[in-house]
């Protein structure tokens, strides 16, 4: 499959910034066999599916993977959770997302705002630059990370983060 082939110009206008109010209002945009277009909601799915269709739901759920944290030195620093690789409780090993202003050394001690979570930067991950396995210590990390992280958003929402994201 060719990438650049599924790129294509959308104007700010037309993006929504936040979620319908009733999640069925949301709008679907429904190609006929002929290639027509015609546009239609959510709530009208049943009637377009048909009889006996398969319909996968993708029930996963978004963690608010988001951090920000301090250097000793007072600099910040933004920490995307990517994905678990080990620990519980207590501590946790995590491939993150690490970026500031200055390079961060290896075994840097940083502060998560928000909650009394501390993360240490373990080692940089070659094949992905930017990209670091870090260790989260505190009494409990996943309620720690629930407290300070922020829902990521696409980065074309210009915005921060709100209760209704979670």
């Amino acid at each position: 499959m060719r990438v650049e082939l599924l790129d294509y110009e959308l104007p700010e206008e037309l993006i929504a910034e936040r979620p319908p109010a009733r999640r069925d209002g949301g709008r679907l945009l429904v190609m006929g066999t002929d290639g027509a277009l015609e546009h239609r909601q959510i709530v009208d799915l049943p009637e377009l599916l048909p009889e006996r269709a398969l319909l996968v739901a993708n029930d996963t759920r978004v963690i608010p993977a988001r951090l920000f944290a301090k250097k000793p030195t007072g600099g910040k620093v933004e920490v995307m959770l990517l994905e678990k690789l080990s620990g519980a409780g207590s501590k946790e090993r995590w491939k993150a997302f690490v970026r500031a202003s200055k390079a961060i050394p290896l075994d840097r001690a940083l502060q998560i705002e928000g909650a009394e979570l501390a993360c240490r930067v373990l080692a940089a991950i070659a094949s992905d630059p930017g990209v670091f396995e870090i260790e989260l210590v505190s009494d409990d990390v996943t309620s720690a990370v629930e407290l300070a992280g922020h829902m990521p958003l696409p980065p074309y929402m210009r915005r921060a983060d709100e209760d209704a994201d979670r």
